[in-house]
Parts: C-alpha cells; structure tokens; sequence
C-alpha cells in the first residue's frame, strides 16, 4: 500500500510539474506576443512620423525664398539650411526661431529696418491703433486680430494674420506688422 501511495504522489507531482510547465509557457506565449505588437505599433507609428513632410512657404531675407517640404517637427531655425541661408540683413530678432513649422504655413524673414519702421507688433497693438493708423483694418478686423491674440496667445509670425484676414487683405497690410 506504501508503493501505492508513492505512486499516486510522485502523479501528482508529475502533473502538478505538467501543469506548472504549461502555465509558464502561456504566460511567456502572452507576453512575447504583446511585446511584438507593442514594437510593430511603435516602429509603425516612428515610419510614419519620419514620412510626414510639412510643405512651408520661405521668403524674405532668405537665400532662396520658396516652397518647401520639411520633416514633421522641424523648426523655422531649421529652414535655414533649406531656404539657402538667412541673409545678412535678415531681422531675426522679429522672428520666433524656436517655433515648430506648420503644414502650409508661410514663413517670412523680415530684412533689418522693414518691419519695424512705421510697423506695429501685433502681439501688442490695440484695436483703436489698428483702426486709426492700418489702412485696410477696420472695426470688425482690428476686433478679430485682438480676439485671436486673446484666444490663441501670442502671434508666432505675421502670416498667421492670413487665418483671419484672407490672402487679399493679408497682402495689402502685412509690411506694417512685426512679431516681437
């Protein structure tokens, strides 16, 4: 009967070693495939990032003004390399350099002196200064233009007055603006 009953244990024990076996692979099977996945997502989402190119209009003091694509996550110090070079008499004092660069954005390099004289910075100018001294910008563009900067921070480049003016009105009054 002792033989007997060290049979039946050493069973057990054989399948509780079975058992034990069975449940440690499934764990690794488990968590090797959510790793793989996990990786495929990431390298997929990396490729993705890495195709993304953002097409910029470069112009003003700038080697080569133009349209470019740049990568996703470029900066407009990065388009330096692209547009030729800033010239020697860029302002690069009134440009924000560390801004990321947007799908369509028009990006303009102001030359030394231009923008400033007779200008006004639309991150301070008030809604009566516009109207009294902008040919062009009434009531209803002065109030947009401030209301934008309320809503939306400081104004990172003249060109986003585009997004509240159109292109027509844009091209008549941006000279007398600078971003400081």
């Amino acid at each position: 009967m002792a033989k007997l009953f060290d049979v039946e244990v050493q069973e057990k024990r054989k399948r509780n070693i079975i058992n034990g076996a069975i449940l440690l692979f499934s764990l690794f099977a488990i968590v090797s495939a959510s790793y793989i996945h996990y990786r495929a997502e990431e390298a997929e989402y990396t490729e993705y990032k890495e195709e993304v190119k953002l097409c910029v209009h470069v112009k003003g003091a700038v080697g080569k003004s133009g349209v470019y694509y740049v990568p996703y996550g470029t900066r407009v110090l990065n388009l330096e390399s692209v547009a030729g070079g800033f010239l020697d008499n860029a302002d690069l004092d009134g440009v924000n350099l560390a801004a990321y660069v947007k799908d369509g954005q028009e990006i303009y390099i102001p030359f030394k002196g231009s923008a400033k004289m007779g200008g006004y910075n639309l991150n301070t100018v008030t809604a009566e200064e516009l109207v009294e001294n902008v040919d062009g910008i009434g009531e209803t563009y002065a109030k947009k233009i401030v209301s934008y900067r309320e809503q939306n921070g400081k104004f990172h480049s003249v060109s986003e007055l585009k997004t509240i003016l159109g292109e027509s009105a844009y091209e008549k009054v941006r000279e007398k603006f600078y971003v400081e």
